[in-house]
């Protein structure tokens, strides 16, 4: 039991050992001059994430979105953390529902789902790193963080909706060439 123990500590250290890793080598890795289009990379996220996605019966919807001015690999990193979380903090009683759009009037991309969602008092710090709300066993406390950070970098802004147990919708926007 206490070898048990120490092997799951260990395997969440290296999580968030791999996720601050992954936080300091954003700006270095930053190139947001090139469009990417949002669409084949989002397929690539459900793909890496589809065990998760048939496991949980989560339903995935994804409009034509605009193309995104930064790197591949910060457009796969973004979408994948918003996806995972739009699973992992779903509501028991129901089948995860993921909608994944771009709102015109607003200019801004948006993930939706309709999990647990995050209560009013928690929603100003969710961004910082080691935020965590409820308790989850393979959270770290970097995905949001690491979101805000890619947006940032681009120059953009994030911010969520959000009501307990009616699900969230995080936005973003990007500006719209470098």
């Amino acid at each position: 039991k206490f070898l048990g123990v120490l092997q799951e500590s260990s395997y969440r250290l290296w999580k968030m050992v791999d996720a601050l890793l992954l936080l300091a080598k954003i700006p270095e890795e930053t190139d947001n001059s090139v469009a990417c289009p949002p669409g084949p990379v989002i397929g690539h996220v459900l793909q890496d994430q589809s065990h998760d996605i048939n496991e949980n019966n989560a339903r995935v919807r994804v409009d034509r979105l605009p193309a995104i001015y930064m790197s591949e690999q910060h457009v796969y990193q973004l979408f994948s953390n918003l996806i995972s979380n739009a699973i992992r903090y779903r509501r028991p009683d129901q089948t995860p529902q993921i909608y994944i759009g771009y709102d015109v009037k607003k200019a801004a991309y948006f993930v939706k789902d309709n999990g647990i969602g995050i209560p009013q008092r928690f929603q100003p710090e969710i961004f910082k790193i080691f935020a965590r709300f409820g308790k989850h066993p393979h959270s770290t406390g970097i995905g949001l963080a690491h979101v805000k950070k890619i947006v940032d970098e681009a120059g953009g802004t994030i911010w969520v909706r959000s009501r307990l147990r009616n699900g969230s919708t995080f936005f973003f926007t990007l500006p719209a060439e470098p």
